[in-house]
């Protein structure tokens, strides 16, 4: 039921895409994105964090803050009553952190998670951080003026 509740929230991306998306997250936001990544490999990936989040009734949260692009963190307590406490205590175990730890910032990852799925201004993932966005070249007019300096003629 999450896949498709996901589906028709992000559009019909892959098992592999999402994924891929979740990998690009953990490397974007090292602390709480290798928090959620770990939580995800151990709960099936993003469709088996979706379904938790659906299981535990908070799949209208999930699509509020991919609709709205703003993500609200969840209290620590709401990540202990979504996952097992085994679940935490291995992620904890395996990134070598505290359990309380793992609840924070899995309570702010997963939000900002979710919001970046439907975050499509920027490449193709979706994730809205993807690669650099080009710069604009700039005369040596406008860089002087952006300094303040009188433009030459």
């Amino acid at each position: 039921m999450a896949s498709e509740l996901f589906t028709s929230t992000i559009g019909n991306r892959s098992p592999r895409t999402l994924e891929e998306n979740l990998s690009a997250f953990a490397h974007r936001f090292p602390v709480s994105g290798r928090i959620v990544h770990a939580i995800a490999q151990e709960t099936g990936g993003v469709i088996g964090l979706a379904e938790r989040l659906e299981k535990n009734g908070l799949w209208e949260n999930a699509q509020n803050w991919m609709v709205t692009g703003k993500p609200s963190a969840m209290p620590p307590e709401q990540i202990r009553e979504i996952f097992e406490e085994g679940t935490i205590d291995i992620v904890a175990r395996s990134l070598g952190i505290p359990r309380e730890s793992v609840e924070i910032q899995a309570a702010l990852g997963i939000p900002k998670f979710f919001t970046s799925l439907a975050n499509e201004d920027d490449d193709e993932l979706g994730l809205g951080f993807g690669a650099p966005k080009k710069k604009k070249k700039s005369s040596a007019k406008a860089s002087a003026a952006r300094r303040g300096y009188p433009r030459p003629n």
